[in-house]
C-alpha cells in the first residue's frame, strides 16, 4: 500500500481548493468573492447590458462583429468589467469606454432621480 501526502491550496475568498499553487493564484484574481473585483456598477441601475458593433476585432475578418458590452446609461459611455480589463479586451466603440472604476459617483448623484422617477 502507498500513501501521498500532498500540499494543497486554497482561495482566501471562496475556500476553492487546488492541488496547483499556480491554478489557485490565477483562479484568485479571477475569483467573483475577491474585494479586488467588485465594482459598484454591477448593483447599479444604470448599467445595462447590451451589444455593440466593432470593426476592429481579432478574428482577422473585414466585417463588423457584434459584441457584449456594458453601458452605463447615467453617464452615457461604454464601462469594461474587470476580467475584460486583466484580459485586455478593450474595443474600440463609438462612444467613450472605461474602465469600470471601484466607486462611483454617478450612481449617489443619479439614484434619487432614478428612484423617484414616475414610470
Amino acid at each position: 500500500m502507498r500513501t501521498l501526502t500532498r500540499e494543497t491550496y486554497y482561495c482566501d475568498h471562496c475556500n476553492k481548493m487546488y492541488l496547483s499553487k499556480y491554478f489557485c493564484q490565477k483562479h484568485e484574481g479571477n475569483c467573483t468573492k475577491n474585494p479586488e473585483n467588485h465594482r459598484d456598477c454591477f448593483s447599479c441601475a444604470g448599467c445595462l447590458k447590451t451589444t455593440a458593433i466593432v470593426s476592429d476585432h481579432r478574428n482577422g475578418l473585414n466585417e463588423p462583429l457584434q459584441v457584449p458590452v456594458f453601458y452605463c446609461s447615467f453617464i452615457d459611455i461604454y464601462i469594461t468589467p474587470p476580467k475584460a480589463e486583466r484580459n485586455g479586451n478593450l474595443y474600440n466603440l463609438n462612444k467613450q469606454n472605461i474602465f469600470m472604476p471601484k466607486k462611483c459617483n454617478a450612481k449617489q448623484e443619479f439614484s434619487d432621480v432614478f428612484l423617484n422617477d414616475p414610470f
